[in-house]
């Protein structure tokens, strides 16, 4: 059955990037009445079954290849990837998301690190208290990158936390439109990068904590400069 995922992913994008690109067309001319409004139901329709169709292609590599694939930059401006993900998350939800970015260039892959931090956000605006703020907060301390998003919650038993971050799982009280990967994919991409993201109460919020080295281990660096080296 995993053998045939990455194909099946990829067939069903197809379509699914066919409409949002028709939506995307349609929303340019003028519209009457409220088709407006159904052209952008249409776009975030398409936009959430992108969203499952990659999440399933990911954990299909995760579970064949023993981790996600990544492609590495040391230089990778990680910065501007997380403001770009938070306007994103901005601009489909009402809630206040409070931002704390004291980093600039990390040894990573940027587009995964950014999928990282996307769902985290949604995880936290679906979730969380809606009427106050969800906190983002990423820095480097003694060569360690630490990424936080916390939000205002009602107390979840450790056991219920420690089994977030397993694959579909998305609790009996779930409110969220996903297939419950988004949290595994998360912590899959912590895992490729040699770090580790965990989730714990504390003062009435839940914090989720991302955790690396701030460069990649030496075999590693090794590595990409012999994938960057010329052919002979």
């Amino acid at each position: 059955m995993l053998s045939t995922g990455p194909a099946a992913a990829h067939d069903l994008r197809n379509p699914v990037q066919a409409i949002q690109a028709g939506a995307r067309l349609l929303e340019r001319e003028p519209q009457r009445n409220n088709a407006a409004t159904i052209i952008r139901q249409i776009g975030d329709s398409a936009r959430r079954m992108e969203t499952m169709i990659r999440d399933l292609l990911d954990l299909t590599m995760s579970r064949l290849d023993g981790g996600l694939p990544l492609e590495r930059d040391p230089e990778a401006d990680l910065r501007s990837e997380f403001e770009q993900v938070v306007a994103e998350i901005e601009a489909v939800t009402p809630r206040a998301i409070h931002v704390d970015l004291a980093i600039a260039r990390i040894d990573c892959d940027r587009a995964r690190m950014g999928q990282l931090l996307s769902n985290l956000l949604s995880n936290a605006v679906t979730h969380g208290s809606p009427d106050l703020p969800v906190r983002v907060e990423a820095r480097v301390l003694d060569r360690i990158f630490q990424l936080t998003v916390s939000n205002a919650s009602a107390p979840i038993p450790a056991a219920v936390l420690h089994g977030l971050f397993q694959p579909f799982s998305r609790g009996k009280d779930s409110k969220g439109s996903g297939i419950g990967l988004g949290l595994y994919i998360a912590s899959e991409i912590a895992r490729a990068h040699g770090g580790h993201l965990t989730a714990e109460m504390r003062s009435g919020n839940v914090v989720f904590t991302m955790t690396m080295p701030a460069a990649a281990p030496a075999e590693e660096q090794r590595r990409i400069a012999r994938s960057a080296a010329p052919k002979a």
